[in-house]
């Protein structure tokens, strides 16, 4: 059997954070847009999809999470399992929300994308991020530091 590596933290957690938050939402996303979405979007109506996208979005996460955390147990020693958590949570947080409001500054200025986007998507928007943060954060704490 081969030994197992101990890279930095800061390796881990970017492992941790493309695995988890990237790659499987992406295949789960992929999945449900493609087989789900032509034989719900003429049945439900846009608030009720959107509520079905964030239901699927974090569940892809929580797989993701449980997946990666796996994945690096079984190849990696982690040095600090408590700073993992951390950074990687950190990074996720800034790109959810990075993404959030680039959206919105990219909406509001309707222009140029002419994009309708009113404070009720935003809320929603914001609100779908923090679960998802706190989806990742709570996820990979008790995966981590079991």
């Amino acid at each position: 059997m081969e030994e197992k590596k101990t890279p930095q933290t800061w390796y881990l957690g970017i492992t941790h954070v493309l695995t988890a938050s990237f790659i499987f939402p992406f295949i789960i996303g992929f999945a449900f847009v493609y087989l789900f979405v032509p034989i719900l979007a003429p049945v439900v109506g846009e608030l009720a999809f959107s509520v079905l996208n964030s239901i699927v979005s974090v569940a892809a996460l929580w797989i993701g999470v449980i997946y990666s955390s796996k994945f690096i147990h079984s190849r990696y020693n982690i040095r600090d399992s408590r700073q993992l958590v951390r950074l990687s949570t950190i990074i996720v947080g800034v790109l959810t929300f990075g993404s959030v409001l680039l959206s919105i500054v990219i909406s509001a200025n309707a222009t140029i994308t002419q994009v309708q986007y009113d404070m009720i998507s935003g809320l929603f928007d914001a609100t779908t991020a923090v679960v998802l943060v706190g989806v990742f954060y709570y996820t990979s704490k008790r995966m981590f530091l079991q």
